[in-house]
């Protein structure tokens, strides 16, 4: 599927090497730059570090090893104002109403349910970056 270049900055947390691996492809088939890391605490490690090339959005497993992603989206709104902007979205296969209630009662922005579809994903980042700021 041909697809016009996003030429987007995206943050993967991810833990599933094989979920990293496709996610990637997709990404980079979009003209995405991809940093991916499986841990909730390299998430908040690598925001801090490169904040002079702020991701566009943050793509946000909920099930990681060491803190869900629902916990790691709060530590991202509270660590500052910079970080509190990217956008973060939820990639969960828990779809319940209450599920998806918590990904945003947690501060994410949206919810990518998995397994995750190439045309849902791009529309989904087109849509994060022609929003107003």
């Amino acid at each position: 599927m041909a697809m016009e270049p996003l030429n987007a900055n995206i943050l993967l947390v991810e833990d599933n090497l094989s979920n990293q691996r496709v996610a990637r492809m997709m990404l980079e088939a979009m003209r995405c730059k991809v940093n991916i890391v499986s841990h909730g605490n390299d998430a908040i490690e690598t925001l801090q570090r490169e904040t002079d090339a702020p991701y566009d959005l943050i793509l946000m497993d909920i099930g990681l090893p060491d803190i869900n992603g629902m916990e790691i989206t709060q530590m991202i709104r509270e660590k500052s104002p910079e970080m509190a902007k990217i956008p973060v979205v939820a990639m969960t296969a828990h779809v319940t109403d209450q599920d998806i209630k918590n990904c945003f009662d947690a501060g994410m922005d949206d919810v990518l349910t998995k397994p995750i579809m190439q045309d849902e994903l791009f529309n989904m980042i087109k849509r994060f970056l022609t929003r107003p700021q």
